[in-house]
């Protein structure tokens, strides 16, 4: 796992802190959770990225 600083606005950051506190979750688990389903989401990224993934492989 990596680990990665992130800057957001007060009002997000509070934002998130409630969900997190109603959800009963980290929101390092909710921010992970988001961005995998935002990349899932489209498939033609999805396959561009995967084509890149493969040819760092082969390096």
């Amino acid at each position: 796992m990596h680990r990665l600083n992130l800057t957001i606005d007060e009002e997000l950051y509070e934002q998130a802190r409630v969900f997190s506190f109603i959800e009963k979750k980290s929101i390092s688990q909710m921010i992970r959770e988001s961005l995998h389903e935002y990349l899932s989401k489209n498939s033609k990224i999805k396959e561009q990225s995967k084509l890149i993934l493969e040819a760092d492989d082969e390096k």
